[in-house]
């Protein structure tokens, strides 16, 4: 996992939001509080997923194990993503499956002189297509921003374009605006 991450953990009563920092290193004191079979089946679901589990003589877990927020309804972790801070939402179902959301930022103002937007778009990225969707999602802004600075379309139209282009990559895999 890269450096800025939200990491939404589902419940009965919603989804608890932690910070996570590098690879996460989950521990019996995560505050998901399975305490019988957490740290087995974290362990296993985050090795297929490429991510190191808890090692008790590491440094420190890089879950934050104090939540950002509890007991968030799904819409209420979409308002906690900062698309122009954020990299990544990984979704913790309650089956332990693990969806990644690369955090789109439609912002161009890094590249060119035009308003700040704020706001970003969700893309579904699994494991094994994370450098390709990296690198596509920087192609494609470069190619938007580009486009914006030679007049060929407004900062919204540019944006709106952007939008449409991550929700045609994704494909019937579903979008969120943040």
């Amino acid at each position: 996992m890269p450096a800025r991450t939200l990491v939404a953990y589902a419940h009965d009563d919603g989804f608890t939001l932690h910070r996570a920092h590098g690879e996460p290193q989950l521990s019996p004191a995560h505050p998901f509080g399975r305490e019988d079979t957490f740290p087995a089946r974290v362990r296993a679901r985050l090795r297929a997923l490429g991510i190191r589990a808890f090692d008790p003589d590491g440094d420190h877990p890089e879950v934050h194990a104090d939540p950002v927020a509890t007991s968030l309804d799904w819409q209420g972790v979409l308002a906690a993503v900062d698309a122009r801070e954020d990299d990544w939402l990984f979704r913790v179902h309650d089956d332990w499956t693990v969806t990644r959301y690369r955090v789109v930022s439609l912002d161009l103002s890094v590249r060119v002189d035009c308003p700040i937007d704020d706001s970003g778009v969700l893309l579904p990225v699994e494991a094994h297509e994370t450098d390709y969707a990296v690198g596509w999602v920087e192609g494609v802004k470069s190619t938007v921003a580009d486009g914006l600075r030679c007049g060929l379309a407004d900062p919204e139209t540019a944006s709106d374009y952007l939008q449409s282009r991550i929700e045609r990559f994704a494909g019937d895999r579903e979008t969120y605006r943040v």
